[in-house]
């Protein structure tokens, strides 16, 4: 057996960030981020739980808006992620910038033309992971929700990666 999995019985998840809980270097923005995410989360179980529920009507509807609010929130933390990740590798290149200029500046040529010749490839990715959240319908909500929250990650990676 070449390795163990507690969540067999799961589809994996294909999202890059950390939405468990906030890393050590996390700052304050950003643990108060997971807070507001864990706390619609359960305002969402309440609401599922809830059967004598006077919004019982109206379910689906919050249901939704609340689901819409955790992807901006799980966005939001994703983002932050990435600008700690762009800040620890820009630190990197000025040391290298000041110790070797020359290979530096062949090191941020090949960045560049990497990036360039990836940003093709991430916006079809994005556009079939989006488009597949919406008309498949043999995919479960879990399934769906990972591939929307996927796409979100590529939108922010693209947005960092042209600054």
């Amino acid at each position: 057996m070449s390795g163990h999995s507690f969540d067999a019985g799961r589809t994996p998840l294909i999202s890059q960030g950390n939405y468990y809980m906030p890393g050590f270097d996390s700052d304050y923005e950003e643990r108060m981020l997971f807070r507001y995410r864990d706390g619609l989360k359960e305002q969402l179980k309440t609401l599922q739980e809830d059967e004598d529920s006077p919004y019982r009507e109206r379910m689906k509807d919050i249901e939704k808006n609340l689901n819409t609010l955790i992807l901006f929130t799980e966005r939001q933390i994703y983002e932050k992620q990435v600008l700690k990740d762009k800040m620890r590798e820009q630190r990197k290149e000025a040391y290298m910038r000041a110790a070797n200029p020359a290979e530096a500046a062949r090191m941020e040529e090949r960045k560049n033309f990497r990036h360039i010749a990836s940003l093709n490839r991430q916006l079809t990715i994005m556009e079939r992971l989006a488009a597949s959240a919406k008309t498949n319908t043999k995919a479960t909500d879990s399934a769906k929700y990972d591939m929307l929250r996927r796409a979100f990650e590529i939108s922010v990676e693209i947005k960092h990666m042209m600054y």
